[in-house]
């Protein structure tokens, strides 16, 4: 499978590229987007295949700058949590668009084993007031870097045992 493993380590390199240049800048959407796709390849062939993924970009047409791996912890977070020991195939859908005009929305759904109710409230809170009992060092940074890249963005999460859905709205005015 030299292909396979070639095609794999192109990916990796692109990944790493990308990850390590220009660190904590904006990049073109499509570039987050490109870098999404390389890094659900590699995961999916490193977890043989129990996942699948979607990622719908309907913001075509428009020069959107984001800031870099912003969406990366809740794709991990799927992969490790949402997936683990899951009895079915595991589903990422991937979504960006323009909502009224005002705000990208960015959102990333699975339908993983979910978070328990209790966990979800603390994430929100985390997310609405930066305080929360909440431990996980992923979505704390995120809490903490989209609140600094984008003041006025609102992150919210919601989930049951058939998965969990991330929906992040950044204020156009706020994009660079």
């Amino acid at each position: 499978n030299c292909l396979t493993v070639s095609e794999q380590l192109n990916k990796l390199a692109a990944i790493l590229r990308h990850t390590v240049y220009n660190m904590n800048c904006v990049v073109p959407l499509q570039d987050e987007i490109c870098w999404m796709q390389n890094y659900l390849d590699l995961q999916k062939s490193r977890f043989h295949g129990r996942f699948s993924y979607d990622i719908h970009d309907l913001t075509k047409g428009r020069r959107i700058y984001i800031h870099k791996l912003l969406l990366q912890p809740f794709l991990e977070n799927a992969l490790i949590h949402g997936f683990e020991n899951l009895p079915r195939k595991g589903r990422l859908e991937i979504a960006c668009r323009i909502t009224g005009q005002s705000h990208l929305l960015l959102q990333v759904a699975d339908n993983g084993c979910g978070i328990p109710e209790d966990k979800v409230r603390e994430i929100n809170l985390l997310f609405t007031t930066g305080r929360s009992a909440f431990t996980g060092i992923g979505l704390t940074n995120i809490a903490y870097r989209t609140k600094g890249y984008y003041p006025h963005s609102r992150i919210f999460v919601s989930s049951s045992p058939m998965g969990t859905c991330f929906k992040i709205f950044i204020p156009m005015n706020e994009m660079e």
